[in-house]
Protein backbone atom coordinates (compact mmCIF):
# COMPACT_ATOMS: atom_id res chain seq x y z
CA UNK A 1 0.00 0.00 0.00
CA UNK A 2 1.29 3.35 -1.08
CA UNK A 3 2.06 6.31 1.49
CA UNK A 4 0.47 9.78 1.07
CA UNK A 5 3.69 11.98 1.86
CA UNK A 6 5.63 9.26 4.15
CA UNK A 7 2.55 8.79 5.94
CA UNK A 8 1.37 4.63 5.43
CA UNK A 9 -2.34 5.17 4.20
CA UNK A 10 -3.02 2.16 6.52
CA UNK A 11 -1.93 4.38 9.28
CA UNK A 12 -4.53 7.00 7.69
CA UNK A 13 -7.26 4.96 7.85
CA UNK A 14 -6.55 3.23 11.36
CA UNK A 15 -6.45 6.91 12.73
CA UNK A 16 -9.01 7.84 10.58
CA UNK A 17 -11.26 5.16 11.57
CA UNK A 18 -10.72 6.13 15.29
CA UNK A 19 -11.71 9.99 15.20
CA UNK A 20 -14.82 8.99 13.47
CA UNK A 21 -15.86 6.68 16.07
CA UNK A 22 -14.96 9.36 18.87
CA UNK A 23 -17.14 12.15 16.82
CA UNK A 24 -19.83 9.66 16.44
CA UNK A 25 -19.74 9.10 20.35
CA UNK A 26 -18.83 12.65 21.07
CA UNK A 27 -21.84 14.14 23.83
CA UNK A 28 -21.52 17.62 21.58
CA UNK A 29 -22.41 15.63 18.19
CA UNK A 30 -25.41 17.57 16.86
CA UNK A 31 -26.30 14.91 14.62
CA UNK A 32 -25.52 11.87 16.72
CA UNK A 33 -28.06 9.77 14.26
CA UNK A 34 -25.33 9.52 11.49
CA UNK A 35 -23.28 6.96 11.85
CA UNK A 36 -20.00 7.52 9.45
CA UNK A 37 -18.84 9.58 6.52
CA UNK A 38 -16.48 9.64 3.58
CA UNK A 39 -12.82 11.20 3.63
CA UNK A 40 -11.05 12.77 0.91
CA UNK A 41 -7.30 13.16 1.23
CA UNK A 42 -5.72 15.17 -1.96
CA UNK A 43 -2.26 16.47 -2.75
CA UNK A 44 -1.07 19.15 -4.99
CA UNK A 45 2.87 19.23 -6.41
CA UNK A 46 3.87 21.01 -9.14
CA UNK A 47 0.33 22.30 -9.63
CA UNK A 48 -1.10 19.29 -10.36
CA UNK A 49 -3.54 18.17 -7.76
CA UNK A 50 -4.26 14.32 -7.32
CA UNK A 51 -6.85 12.56 -5.03
CA UNK A 52 -4.71 9.96 -2.83
CA UNK A 53 -7.62 8.65 -1.15
CA UNK A 54 -11.40 8.67 -1.31
CA UNK A 55 -13.42 6.07 1.15
CA UNK A 56 -16.25 5.47 3.44
CA UNK A 57 -15.63 5.87 7.35
CA UNK A 58 -18.33 3.85 9.59
CA UNK A 59 -21.50 3.64 7.59
CA UNK A 60 -23.47 6.05 5.81
CA UNK A 61 -27.09 5.87 4.66
CA UNK A 62 -27.05 4.68 0.45
CA UNK A 63 -28.92 7.11 -0.92
CA UNK A 64 -26.04 9.78 0.88
CA UNK A 65 -23.27 7.70 -0.42
CA UNK A 66 -22.93 9.99 -3.67
CA UNK A 67 -23.38 13.09 -1.98
CA UNK A 68 -20.85 12.57 0.19
CA UNK A 69 -18.61 11.25 -1.82
CA UNK A 70 -18.29 14.23 -3.96
CA UNK A 71 -18.14 16.50 -1.21
CA UNK A 72 -15.59 14.90 0.39
CA UNK A 73 -13.46 15.72 -2.62
CA UNK A 74 -14.88 18.47 -3.95
CA UNK A 75 -13.61 20.39 -0.52
CA UNK A 76 -9.77 19.66 -0.48
CA UNK A 77 -9.69 20.11 -4.27
CA UNK A 78 -11.41 23.52 -4.33
CA UNK A 79 -8.86 24.67 -1.06
CA UNK A 80 -5.39 23.75 -2.74
CA UNK A 81 -6.89 24.70 -5.87
CA UNK A 82 -7.31 28.30 -4.77
CA UNK A 83 -4.40 28.41 -2.16
CA UNK A 84 -6.70 28.37 0.75
CA UNK A 85 -6.48 26.67 4.66
CA UNK A 86 -10.34 26.47 4.92
CA UNK A 87 -13.41 25.43 2.69
CA UNK A 88 -14.89 27.66 4.74
CA UNK A 89 -12.77 30.58 2.96
CA UNK A 90 -14.82 29.45 -0.10
CA UNK A 91 -18.09 28.42 1.63
CA UNK A 92 -21.11 28.94 -0.90
CA UNK A 93 -24.09 26.80 -0.09
CA UNK A 94 -26.03 28.33 -2.86
CA UNK A 95 -23.35 26.62 -4.90
CA UNK A 96 -23.35 23.70 -2.48
CA UNK A 97 -19.47 24.75 -1.47
CA UNK A 98 -19.59 23.59 1.89
CA UNK A 99 -17.16 23.64 5.32
CA UNK A 100 -14.83 20.60 6.13
CA UNK A 101 -11.58 20.58 4.05
CA UNK A 102 -8.21 21.27 5.84
CA UNK A 103 -4.66 21.98 5.14
CA UNK A 104 -1.44 23.74 7.01
CA UNK A 105 -1.45 27.17 6.11
CA UNK A 106 0.99 28.43 4.13
CA UNK A 107 3.08 30.13 6.63
CA UNK A 108 2.42 26.97 9.05
CA UNK A 109 5.34 27.00 11.09
CA UNK A 110 4.50 22.64 11.08
CA UNK A 111 5.50 19.93 9.58
CA UNK A 112 6.28 20.28 5.47
CA UNK A 113 4.73 17.33 5.48
CA UNK A 114 1.19 18.62 5.52
CA UNK A 115 1.95 21.63 2.85
CA UNK A 116 0.26 20.52 -0.20
CA UNK A 117 -2.33 18.00 1.06
CA UNK A 118 -5.82 18.73 2.38
CA UNK A 119 -8.16 16.08 3.89
CA UNK A 120 -11.88 16.88 3.26
CA UNK A 121 -14.52 15.24 5.43
CA UNK A 122 -18.57 14.93 4.37
CA UNK A 123 -21.51 13.15 6.27
CA UNK A 124 -21.73 15.11 9.35
CA UNK A 125 -22.40 18.57 10.19
CA UNK A 126 -20.15 21.18 8.48
CA UNK A 127 -18.71 22.06 12.03
CA UNK A 128 -18.60 17.77 12.65
CA UNK A 129 -16.57 17.70 8.97
CA UNK A 130 -13.97 20.33 10.15
CA UNK A 131 -13.39 18.91 13.43
CA UNK A 132 -12.74 15.50 12.15
CA UNK A 133 -10.71 17.04 9.70
CA UNK A 134 -8.54 19.18 12.04
CA UNK A 135 -8.05 16.07 14.55
CA UNK A 136 -7.02 13.41 11.76
CA UNK A 137 -4.57 16.23 10.58
CA UNK A 138 -3.09 17.17 13.82
CA UNK A 139 -2.67 13.42 15.08
CA UNK A 140 -0.99 12.85 11.76
CA UNK A 141 1.05 15.48 12.08
CA UNK A 142 0.15 17.18 8.69
CA UNK A 143 -0.10 20.48 10.59
CA UNK A 144 0.14 22.19 14.38
CA UNK A 145 -2.69 23.33 16.45
CA UNK A 146 -1.52 26.91 15.35
CA UNK A 147 -3.08 25.82 12.44
CA UNK A 148 -6.44 24.30 13.35
CA UNK A 149 -6.81 27.10 15.75
CA UNK A 150 -6.70 29.79 12.20
CA UNK A 151 -9.11 27.35 10.60
CA UNK A 152 -11.59 27.41 13.43
CA UNK A 153 -11.36 31.26 14.01
CA UNK A 154 -13.04 31.41 10.83
CA UNK A 155 -15.48 28.70 11.09
CA UNK A 156 -16.58 29.53 15.08
CA UNK A 157 -15.93 25.71 14.82
CA UNK A 158 -17.05 24.80 18.61
CA UNK A 159 -16.69 21.07 18.24
CA UNK A 160 -12.86 21.22 17.68
CA UNK A 161 -11.67 21.42 21.70
CA UNK A 162 -14.31 18.50 22.55
CA UNK A 163 -12.83 16.33 19.92
CA UNK A 164 -9.02 17.12 20.22
CA UNK A 165 -9.90 15.96 24.23
CA UNK A 166 -11.86 13.00 23.27
CA UNK A 167 -8.77 12.10 20.74
CA UNK A 168 -5.85 12.99 23.45
CA UNK A 169 -4.62 9.31 23.06
CA UNK A 170 -3.70 9.85 19.50
CA UNK A 171 -1.34 12.52 20.12
CA UNK A 172 0.93 10.96 22.10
Amino acid sequence: MQDIKGIPKAKLLQVAETVVEKFINLPQNPNPGRKGCYIGVVSKERGIVKVQLATELGYCKPEKVSKYFRFCLEKPMRILEHGEFSSWQSRDVDSEKYGGAVTAHPRSKGPKAGRGIAIGISGFTEHGDEAVALVIGLALNLFILEDAKRVIKISGNELFYPMVEKCAKLFM
